[in-house]
């Protein structure tokens, strides 16, 4: 009888799939959150991650994470970034990065409130023109916001 040999053959995590921020995306605030799906380990091994962040095809940061998202509170200044996530099993099998997603942050105020008048005694209504904001500069909106101030009256100072 000749004894058989089993080796099994360890195999890297699933790559991860991004969720947040979509690609293409855009984000209001320096606070960003990413998140992912989950990797699926073959052999059930414990499954940690590490986010790549660029700008510019410069690496940012690369930071660990347990879990399926990570937070960067207000961390970000106004531009274009791409991210990917890499799995890692706990006997250092790696999954290779997913695919590069990239998406915009804009820290400008969404409403900008250009030219109109201010209300003066006896007034009641005031339109005034907007603009709209996103990345790609301002477009103007069309419409007019109307402030309706009743009873409101500007006084001298003395």
């Amino acid at each position: 009888v000749t004894p058989t040999v089993v080796a099994q053959v360890p195999h890297a995590p699933s790559v991860p799939v991004l969720r947040s921020p979509s690609d293409s995306g855009l984000v209001t605030s320096g606070d960003v959150t990413f998140t992912w799906d989950a990797s699926i380990d073959p052999e059930g091994d414990a499954v940690n991650y590490r986010l790549e962040l660029s700008r510019d095809g410069a690496v940012l940061a690369s930071l660990n994470a347990a879990g399926t998202s990570l937070t960067l509170p207000g961390t970000l200044s106004a531009g274009t970034y791409t991210w990917r996530v890499e799995a890692q099993d706990s006997q250092g099998h790696r999954s290779g990065f997913s695919s590069p997603s990239s998406f915009s942050v804009a820290l400008d105020p969404l409403w900008r409130i250009t030219g109109g008048q201010g209300l003066e005694e006896d007034d009641t209504a005031r339109g005034f023109a907007c603009s709209a904001g996103g990345p790609s500069g301002w477009a103007p909106w069309i419409g007019t916001l109307v402030l309706l101030a009743w009873g409101l009256r500007r006084r001298p100072v003395r």
